[in-house]
């Protein structure tokens, strides 16, 4: 069976999401990107680091030497992966994230320096390009470079999502280098992890926005997989999960309202009348209130 990975989303891989992806069957886990300079400023900020497994650790800038330093110093994970796709406005001011493919100079050495300095394999996230599909390029680079594992977001730098993924993209891709090959994009379902499986052959694939509402998708692939009914989950069932987020938090998480009340947010999605209740989730100021509304739902 195919490995399923739940993609790295800024400000939604939090500890207390990722344990609920694992418990639900995601097979590899990976953290919110983490600014290279800001992890070397205080890197006690990041002792969340190493509690699940396997864990692939995100790392974004555009200085080859923050990455040197870097790389160093982060230790119980299974991967450390260049974030080279984000499309954030600030992101690509400061020449990182999705930047770095339209500057392959820097991507090339901050590459090759992760994988010189790095004790732990180094992966790379890319998009297909900048304006146009440089795609066989970039990839050729980044596992020239030392580059173990590539993960594909099958669009374009600026493309946003009512443009489908280009899986015939990664097919070529992956006919072309020998490493592996993680296909991102679009992927949602059982039929549409069969669909990019038979189109790509990749050697994993990658959940993210179904995932941030949804965390049970990868359960239902895997049952698909295991010839089992595909379950519709119940109202219960979906107001259990959001309990069983919101422990997890308290558990583990420096607490912050909005994060907290974001998810919550995030995972009502589907439920009759979600409208109204994000509007009332968004309004509460702590807690007890989010608890409150999310128990009214089973009355």
């Amino acid at each position: 069976m195919i490995q399923l990975y739940l993609a790295p989303m800024h400000e939604i891989n939090c500890l207390s999401f990722r344990l609920l992806c694992k418990k639900y069957e995601a097979d590899v886990l990976y953290t919110p990107m983490i600014n290279v300079k800001a992890y070397l400023n205080n890197p006690e900020n990041f002792k969340w680091l190493g509690k699940e497994k396997p864990l692939v650790v995100q790392l974004i800038g555009s200085d080859s030497s923050d990455f040197k330093e870097c790389v160093k110093l982060i230790k119980n994970c299974d991967y450390i992966d260049l974030n080279a796709g984000c499309p954030s406005t600030d992101n690509i001011k400061n020449g990182s994230g999705a930047a770095l493919i339209k500057n392959l100079d820097n991507f090339k050495e901050i590459i090759k320096t992760m994988a010189k300095y790095s004790n732990i394999p180094v992966s790379v996230k890319i998009r297909l390009g900048w304006r146009k599909d440089e795609s066989l390029k970039i990839a050729r680079i980044a596992e020239e470079c030392g580059a173990e594992r590539l993960a594909v977001h099958a669009r374009l730098f600026g493309s946003n999502y009512s443009i489908p993924a280009n899986w015939d993209a990664i097919k070529k891709i992956k006919s072309a280098i020998k490493i592996p090959v993680i296909a991102n994009g679009d992927i949602d379902s059982f039929d549409k992890v069969k669909e990019c499986q038979k189109i790509t052959n990749a050697d994993g694939l990658m959940i993210g926005r179904e995932a941030m509402r949804n965390p049970f998708v990868f359960k239902d692939i895997k049952n698909g997989f295991k010839n089992k009914e595909i379950i519709n989950h119940s109202k219960e069932d979906r107001i259990k999960l959001i309990l069983e987020f919101i422990r997890l938090y308290k558990k583990n998480e420096i607490y912050s309202n909005a994060e907290l009340k974001n998810h919550c947010i995030w995972l009502s999605n589907g439920f009759n009348g979600a409208a109204a209740m994000r509007n009332n989730l968004g309004k509460c100021k702590d807690e007890k209130e989010i608890i409150s509304i999310i128990k009214e739902i089973k009355k």
